[in-house]
């Protein structure tokens, strides 16, 4: 009896210690939870999913140690956050574009206004009450899915509406939007100064403006060309805060302390952010803050820019960021007495286009061209 017991506990082991080895192979460790095992993560106790190694030294780059004497870790720390960043906003609008091109071939999207609005100025909201626009439920869809501030459609001004003798408004006018009216009661619906609205792209991705209708934020914005099913050419535009996605994404780095700076294609400020062990601030959202070319010392200079609309200011369209490879900055966001957390040695990065290829188009597009990214650790 003790030796048929003897047996069956040994069984029980010999099973135990197969099964386990079974289990081990089926299924490895991965510590770090980032879905690479154990045996082939470079860095198996810090979460890389992107297994990234810059330096090519076996050991992934959120485990190499970070040595603030060294330059040369800290630029290619720089150059990975700004890949990171770039990848992401990339990816981000390329996908958006997809999504709503394919929301614009629906039968609701597609269906024409009734013309006999078009002469009307009136800001027509989703939020109005006892407004049921077909259109609504897409445009509301459309702005949840890629988590922007608020979608909006308008036919361009001094258009003959196809089939008809009638024209659309002389003005620049938003037929509807998501927007809430009550945010905007007083704002004239004529929006000529928007780049939108005269763009000669089919996709564009606008600089930085300051919405009348929502004066905390700032936002950029994804506009795309599209015809209705009579034909006539109207616009859909998608604003963007790009700060919220940068600092998320900001959140989600091993990088406990950074600064990162987004700057449009006139080097206005379209995102400012500084990560200090570990929290984000988010510094210019209100405003109309740019990069000045007036040098002190040798440092460049970022400030409010009062004497603005709610436009970018153009002058600054041809300073050229492309043949500098670091620039000293200070910003001018306290009193003149005060230092910003902003300020700091920068190196800049050019932001990744999206391209006629990404988007499987041959139209005209104007995303992120000549926008850049600009690093900082202190």
């Amino acid at each position: 009896m003790k030796k048929q017991i003897t047996v069956a506990i040994i069984t029980a082991v010999i099973s135990a210690i197969i099964g386990g080895i079974v289990l081990a192979f089926l299924f490895p460790a991965d510590v770090d939870g980032d879905g690479m095992p154990n045996n082939i993560d470079n860095c198996p106790d810090v979460a890389n999913r992107d297994q990234l190694d810059i330096d090519d030294n076996g050991v992934g780059d959120a485990c190499d140690p970070i040595t603030k004497d060294s330059d040369k870790d800290s630029e290619v720390e720089k150059r990975r956050i700004a890949t990171d960043i770039s990848e992401m906003l990339h990816d981000k609008i390329t996908n958006d574009v997809l999504f709503i091109q394919k929301e614009l071939n629906s039968k609701e999207i597609q269906e024409p206004f009734d013309w006999k609005v078009l002469h009307d100025n009136k800001f027509i909201s989703c939020g109005d009450e006892g407004i049921s626009n077909i259109k609504c439920p897409i445009l509301k869809q459309i702005s949840d899915k890629t988590n922007s501030e608020y979608a909006f459609i308008f036919y361009y001004p001094d258009r003959i509406i196809n089939n008809t003798e009638i024209k659309t408004n002389s003005n620049c006018i938003i037929e509807i939007s998501t927007l809430n009216s009550l945010v905007v009661m007083d704002v004239i619906n004529e929006w000529n100064d928007r780049q939108w609205c005269n763009s000669t792209e089919s996709i564009l991705m606008t600089d930085l403006y300051h919405p009348r209708n929502k004066p905390t934020i700032n936002v950029s914005s994804l506009f795309i060309e599209y015809a209705d099913s009579n034909g006539d050419k109207l616009g859909l535009v998608n604003a963007y805060n790009l700060e919220k996605s940068i600092g998320k994404k900001m959140i989600g780095d091993y990088l406990p302390t950074f600064n990162l700076i987004l700057l449009d294609d006139k080097n206005c400020v379209a995102a400012a952010i500084s990560k200090t062990n570990g929290d984000t601030t988010i510094h210019m959202d209100e405003g109309i803050w740019q990069l000045t070319e007036e040098k002190i010392n040798d440092t460049l200079n970022i400030f409010e820019d009062e004497h603005s609309d709610t436009n970018c200011d153009q002058s600054l369209k041809e300073y050229n960021l492309d043949a500098i490879e670091n620039v000293d900055l200070t910003v001018t966001e306290n009193s003149k007495d005060e230092t910003s957390k902003l300020d700091g040695t920068y190196s800049i990065f050019e932001l990744t286009e999206v391209t006629n290829k990404d988007l499987g188009t041959k139209t005209q597009i104007d995303v992120f061209h000549d926008w850049h990214l600009l690093v900082s650790i202190p």
